[in-house]
């Protein structure tokens, strides 16, 4: 191994420490690494959930996915130990490459009988890289596991439990993106026999970003543990060291003449230099007094410094006490400690002050604040009016939103319906809608405050209106004639 082309820093690490190494090589290679991951890996997993869809047996997809994980390992390391000697291989080498990574280091074996191996990460760079034969391989991971696989295996469980997040989180994500007024049968994505359609796909996406994320981290550091404890045994960084002196050593004796030209140069004046230490005694004290008569020996400093005084030297001098006295700290610590006890209050005072102030401007704690909202909702009533003047409501607005649905003007009539309904909320049935309202804030508000019936149809009304306004879909003609015919009779009090 051609240690000098190193071009990590090699040095006995701590374990942990070897784990950190191997994360920074994944971010300081990472685009070549993933050139290399997508341009193989995406289209193995593609192959996988093709197959097992047409075969019928698409839910063991993500299983064999999970159980070809020493394959993915493989193609990592072949990258990492390659970057190491800054030799980046390109996807068509790593290609002609898979033959042996598949073949030639022992991957049947980790897909059987050494698939749960907890250390998998540490192990795998002494199958794939030193190639030992069968046995020999068990000897070799015994001596280089000593001190080092409790570490690989907490790895492993780190790693996993990072997987769980991620994978938890991606889905988390997706559903918040889900509107709400879209209702989802969880159960049947999650048990159905078959995983089909989007909920398949989007499940594949998701394994297979998280396992690009973790995946080469993982074997990184796994390979960083395994050089680390290399250098332990084999003392690769005194190799390193003997391996610099003597290339300095080498470059010594190329440039050794220059060293004999400036050595019979400097013999050349020994004999001046004996002369000059041949001086008397008398004359050396003789320039030393000349020396000390000079004007910078002459000069004195006063300095002060603190210097710890023992029991003895207090008892045997008077030293003046410039200590406070007792009671007066005692003092000064009480009033401190009042200043900032009373800071304090304040300060939860002034948030508790704050924290009503804006809770009262919100509209689910109406019956809460009964006193301040006709003065909180006046210009959201004005602003309302506004808009519905400027809409030119008509007067019968359940017939026109009728009409309008079967002149096929679905979204306006319904939106008709729901600004007739908070128009005449807040006119005839004395309802306060703060501005920055949403719907859902809406619905609680009717219901809270409004007869069942009317609490009922209106979040009826609200989620036919959220439906056609963001998920473009439409209600039934049923349930709209249903909103039509019965809206009269909620808000205007009249029979049908």
């Amino acid at each position: 191994m051609q240690l000098d082309r190193l071009s990590v820093v090699i040095r006995p690490r701590n374990a942990w420490e070897s784990v950190d190494l191997g994360f920074i090589l994944v971010q300081r290679w990472w685009l070549d690494l993933y050139k290399v991951w997508f341009a193989i890996i995406l289209p193995l997993f593609v192959l996988i959930y093709c197959t097992t869809y047409l075969l019928g047996i698409s839910k063991y997809a993500t299983f064999i996915i999970w159980w070809l994980k020493p394959l993915y390992d493989r193609i990592v390391l072949h990258f990492l130990s390659h970057a190491v000697f800054d030799e980046h291989p390109t996807i068509k080498q790593t290609y002609k490459a898979l033959p042996s990574l598949i073949f030639n280091s022992r991957l049947f074996l980790n897909l059987t009988f050494l698939r749960l191996d907890l250390a998998r990460s540490f192990h795998l760079p002494i199958w794939q890289l030193e190639k030992p034969s069968f046995m020999a391989s068990f000897k070799r991971s015994r001596v280089m596991q000593k001190g080092t696989a409790n570490i690989a295996t907490w790895l492993t469980v780190v790693c996993v439990h990072f997987e769980w997040v991620l994978t938890i989180a991606l889905f988390g994500l997706i559903y918040l993106l889900i509107p709400v007024n879209v209702e989802i049968e969880w159960h049947y994505f999650f048990f159905a026999e078959e995983e089909t359609g989007w909920f398949g796909i989007l499940t594949a996406m998701i394994e297979f970003i998280v396992l690009g994320i973790i995946e080469p981290f993982y074997v990184a550091a796994g390979f960083s543990l395994y050089l680390n404890r290399r250098t332990h045994l084999e003392g690769w960084d005194i190799e390193l060291s003997f391996r610099r002196i003597a290339k300095r050593l080498t470059e010594l004796k190329n440039s050794i003449l220059p060293f004999i030209i400036i050595g019979i140069f400097t013999l050349s004046f020994l004999p001046t230099l004996t002369q000059a230490q041949t001086a008397s005694p008398e004359m050396a004290k003789t320039y030393i007094e000349e020396v000390l008569q000079q004007p910078e020996f002459g000069e004195t400093k006063e300095v002060y410094e603190w210097r710890y005084i023992d029991d003895k030297e207090i008892n045997n001098q008077q030293i003046p006490d410039f200590n406070m006295n007792a009671d007066f700290r005692k003092f000064l610590s009480l009033v401190f400690a009042n200043f900032f006890e009373i800071i304090l209050w304040l300060i939860v005072i002034g948030v508790t002050i704050y924290l009503i102030i804006y809770l009262s401007k919100k509209p689910w704690t109406q019956p809460f604040f009964e006193t301040q909202q006709h003065t909180t909702y006046q210009f959201s009533q004005h602003i309302l009016k506004q808009q519905v003047d400027e809409k030119m409501l008509p007067d019968n607005i359940a017939q026109d939103a009728w009409q309008l649905w079967q002149d096929d003007k679905k979204r306006a009539a319904i939106s008709l319906l729901y600004r007739g309904s908070l128009y005449t909320l807040q006119t005839h049935k004395g309802l306060n809608i703060h501005e920055s309202a949403t719907e859902k804030e809406c619905v609680n508000l009717v219901k809270r405050t409004q007869s069942e019936e009317i609490g009922h149809y209106f979040v009826k009304l609200t989620h036919s209106w959220q439906a056609i306004a963001y998920a473009k879909q439409l209600p039934d003609e049923i349930t709209v004639k249903e909103l039509c015919h019965h809206w009269e009779t909620l808000f205007l009090g009249k029979e049908n």
